[in-house]
């Protein structure tokens, strides 16, 4: 019978890769699902705690600014935040290849007089 090394332990360790890998939920079926929203709009805060996320959709555009009605807040811890960003670039990435690659168009400044 083999003895353990000082640093071998009865259970197996997982490596770093594994660990962060996330398996796919299984999602709860209500009745009252929420409903989706649009949103052209993102405000963000952070602090030691949280990342902030305010979607809002503009409805108009003027001279000193945007009118825009808020339609949801999310708030997430910063664990979470970074592996949201590695999914959403992950999947970017996989549309740009199947759809070639997102624009983002130039703001456009408020004229001066």
């Amino acid at each position: 019978m083999r003895k353990n090394h000082p640093r071998e332990s009865s259970e197996k360790e997982i490596p770093a890769k594994v660990a962060i890998t996330h398996t796919k939920p299984n999602w709860a079926r209500l009745e009252n699902p929420p409903s989706s929203v649009y949103a052209n709009q993102v405000e963000l805060h952070i602090s030691n705690w949280d990342f902030r996320f305010r979607f809002g959709e503009t409805i108009d555009q003027q001279d000193e600014g945007a009118n825009v009605i808020e339609r949801a807040r999310i708030i997430m811890s910063p664990q979470h935040t970074k592996a949201f960003l590695t999914l959403l670039a992950d999947n970017v990435r996989k549309y740009e290849a199947a759809f070639g690659e997102i624009r983002i168009s130039p703001v456009a400044k408020p004229q001066t007089q």
